[in-house]
């Protein structure tokens, strides 16, 4: 649940959204050297890492250059699939790589399956947590 938690958009969601969202994720797995996400892709899937590392990286003067590697616990392009706006990195499996991954329409009907959280943002929960 930390995971999951540690996405912006789902820290002040009441637990029994987010374990409905923790029983709604399906297991991938990417070999070494695989392409996960292309930079200039239209994205519907937020993924979780669970076991391996995953390489960010961009073209730079022709050149491939890594930005950042993600490791277990990290969330991959949740902000692009929530804004529903493409990639602007690479993602590749540094390693043989196992991925926790919900796609947009899944999240949204789960979502929606809550009366409570129709019509309210994030701030309305963080409201509901100081009380």
């Amino acid at each position: 649940m930390e995971t999951v938690k540690r996405v912006e958009y789902f820290d002040a969601m009441p637990d029994d959204i987010v374990f409905d969202l923790i029983f709604s994720l399906q297991t991938q797995v990417y070999d070494k050297e695989t392409t996960i996400l292309a930079e200039h892709a239209l994205i519907d899937s937020i993924f979780f890492i669970e076991e391996g590392s995953v390489e960010v990286s961009t073209k730079f003067e022709g050149n491939n250059f890594v930005i950042d590697t993600l490791h277990p616990g990290s969330a991959i392009n949740y902000r692009a699939v929530l804004m529903r706006d493409q990639m602007y990195v690479n993602f590749k499996a540094k390693t043989e790589v196992k991925l926790l991954t919900i796609t947009l329409e899944n999240l949204m009907a789960l979502v929606s399956k809550h009366s409570e959280y129709h019509g309210r943002d994030k701030t309305d929960f963080e409201k509901k947590k100081r009380e």
